[in-house]
């Protein structure tokens, strides 16, 4: 019954996508032979949908072509102003809510020690204990009473993600990764991602990438690379390229050692 279910649900969103896109250029078909039969320029029929098709594809075009050359000079990884002793733990904000909808990989920096706690969603997240020393990783526990008296000093922000100011607003958009001291709002690390995607494009790419994770592609901060935001499917390489970069900017902002 789910498999039916899913399987209807699929069709109708493919239905709705092929839909919108095709709206415009029936439009624009209706609106050419409207001018033809006035001006009696029968040829106005396909010429209107077809200048829009040319204009789409020339701006979907040219938006993968300057968001690949800025890909060569994106931002590297920025800290500014270490603390002395590295904290105990953070806060994270925005985590499930901004960056384009994408999860920051808070629980890898717990499961590789570099810190004790996270707190995330109004909950704190602590390191429990290894089942046995030769364990490569930490158990994740929301037990965290031997913190209890311990507040962030220090906080994760991802700031939701901004249109890159060209004049013709291509899809291109840049998402900040910024490590403050809570009390002075001092930024002391800061991280960006530069973004293609979203909308009707971003419906395209998930067709050409064959799911949802290649909505949005990204380039700058987990790699130099072009290649998906912030997948879901812990298979493929760029999952394990942001959780790496997630733990290595965050653990060199905060000064802890991994």
């Amino acid at each position: 019954m789910e498999v039916l279910i899913f399987g209807a649900v699929s069709l109708i969103a493919l239905a709705a996508f092929i839909g919108f896109t095709l709206l415009p250029f029936f439009a624009a078909e209706r609106l050419g032979l409207r001018i033809g039969l006035l001006t009696r320029r029968v040829g106005l029929r396909w010429a209107l949908p077809a200048a829009l098709l040319i204009s789409v594809l020339t701006w979907a075009l040219a938006g993968y072509l300057v968001f690949k050359r800025d890909c060569r000079t994106a931002s590297k990884i920025e800290v500014l102003a270490p603390p002395s002793t590295p904290p105990l733990g953070f806060l994270l904000y925005g985590d499930r809510s901004t960056s384009m909808g994408h999860a920051f990989s808070w629980s890898a920096l717990l499961e590789t020690g570099s810190f004790q706690f996270v707190d995330i969603e109004g909950r704190r997240r602590c390191i429990g204990v290894k089942p046995h020393e030769r364990s490569p990783t930490f158990p994740i526990t929301s037990k965290c009473s031997q913190h209890a008296s311990i507040k962030s000093e220090f906080a994760v922000h991802l700031v939701p993600a901004k249109r890159v100011h060209y004049w013709w607003s291509p899809p291109i958009f840049v998402s900040d990764i910024l490590v403050k001291e809570i009390k002075s709002g001092n930024v002391i690390g800061r991280a960006s991602d530069l973004i293609f995607g979203g909308g009707v494009i971003g419906m395209y790419l998930r067709l050409l990438g064959g799911d949802q994770d290649f909505e949005y592609l990204s380039c700058g901060y987990a790699s130099a690379g072009i290649g998906p935001l912030r997948p879901s499917l812990a298979s493929r390489p760029r999952f394990a390229e942001y959780k790496a970069a997630d733990v290595a900017f965050v653990t060199k902002a905060l000064g802890a050692q991994r």
